[in-house]
């Protein structure tokens, strides 16, 4: 009778051990998806931020091929003048 409250002993700590191991993976697992959502959302605002600057880039482009320089549109005002 000994014995078999031993192992009945032994049997218990060893499944509450199992349910303290369970336990630690599941925080584990949970803190893991955690981060992951974090880093998913990082990585998203660094698609933003790359979106954004290339956006700037174009317009900056845009702006500088398409838009008449200070000094050429004197120029055409006063050559204008002096055909009148």
């Amino acid at each position: 009778m000994v014995q078999f409250e031993k192992e009945a002993l032994d049997l218990e700590r060893a499944v509450s051990d199992v349910a303290i191991e369970t336990k630690e993976i599941e925080d584990s697992i949970a803190h893991f998806e955690e981060r992951d959502l974090q880093m998913e959302k990082e990585w998203q605002q660094l698609i933003q931020l790359k979106n954004l600057i290339f956006i700037d880039q174009l317009t900056l482009l845009v702006n500088k091929s398409g838009a008449p320089k200070a000094g050429e549109t004197i120029r055409e005002e006063v050559i204008d003048v002096k055909t009148e």
